[in-house]
């Protein structure tokens, strides 16, 4: 090949080093490298070999030369993301890097975007800038608008309302979006979301949105959110804090309501072994204001 560097055999014998160095790249492959881009400059070889080039520069500490080629690969659409993703990857300036990822998402696909989007979560990660990842994840995926929903329910409410209302509308059966609609309510004190937790398949979730929905209506319909306290009771049982919760509400309102023997046999159901601090205290001021629960023979209160 060095004797006859024009001759057939040895511009074959060139291609077959390069796709070997693109499978198993050695310390040869700059020499090859060079040597294809300057005498078949159109080889269709070229843009696997300049990635790989660039990656041997990185491993060398070169990142300037390693840039200059990487830059080059830009008119290579094939590469673009790789390239940009690459770069992302040793820019230090933290700017910089965000724009060089947002540019290899917008072009890459399978796992360069992949890649890509997973980097630029990590960079907002560290900053600590949750709702500007929240942006970006809300332009993205299904999947990732609700990632964005969940950070804007804590961070901005303001922007998780419409965004929780398209994604509902999307798929009103997402047993996440039913979770995310309980914290929506204690953001916005808006019933309808605690309406939509009701729905929910998760019993946590359900019996939260139930205890919730009792405890919005106990002063104004009592018997109403004596309703939801008691469903919460009879399904919830072991599930703290909305069980021995639930028992204590529902015993103060039949106390109010008259019911006094109702209110201290449903007392009694009240889980000791779990039961908080705040709780036993109320707990023991409702026992002083009730009388013993005595049941009759067939098994109902007196």
């Amino acid at each position: 090949m060095k004797e006859k560097p024009d001759s057939v055999e040895a511009t074959e014998a060139l291609m077959a080093l390069a796709q070997i160095e693109l499978q198993n790249p050695s310390k040869d492959l700059k020499e090859i490298a060079t040597k294809i881009m300057e005498k078949f400059p159109n080889s269709p070889f070229i843009p696997d070999l300049k990635y790989q080039l660039a990656q041997v520069y990185l491993k060398e500490g070169n990142k300037e030369k390693a840039k200059e080629i990487l830059k080059d690969l830009f008119k290579e659409p094939r590469y673009r993301a790789k390239a940009l993703l690459k770069l992302a990857q040793i820019e230090e300036n933290l700017t910089e890097k965000e724009k060089l990822l947002k540019e290899a998402i917008k072009h890459g696909i399978g796992e360069d975007k992949k890649k890509a989007t997973e980097l630029l979560k990590d960079l907002y990660l560290k900053e600590g800038n949750y709702e500007k990842l929240a942006d970006f994840l809300a332009k993205g995926s299904y999947e990732e608008r609700k990632e964005a929903l969940k950070i804007y329910v804590n961070k901005n409410p303001e922007k998780a309302v419409p965004l929780f209302n398209q994604l509902f509308e999307k798929n009103p059966n997402d047993e996440d979006l039913k979770k995310v609609a309980l914290d929506l309510f204690r953001s916005t004190g808006k019933i309808k979301y605690l309406d939509i937790a009701l729905e929910a398949q998760d019993p946590q979730v359900r019996n939260r949105a139930l205890y919730l929905k009792g405890l919005s209506l106990k002063d104004k319909k009592p018997r109403k959110a004596l309703e939801y306290f008691v469903e919460v009771i009879l399904s919830a049982e072991g599930v703290q804090p909305y069980y021995n919760k639930s028992i204590i509400h529902a015993s103060e309102i039949l106390l109010k309501l008259g019911a006094k023997r109702d209110a201290s046999c449903l007392l009694e159901k009240i889980d000791m072994k779990r039961i908080y601090k705040e709780d036993l205290k109320k707990v023991k001021i409702l026992r002083k204001k009730l009388p013993k629960c005595e049941v009759k023979g067939n098994g109902t209160s007196s």
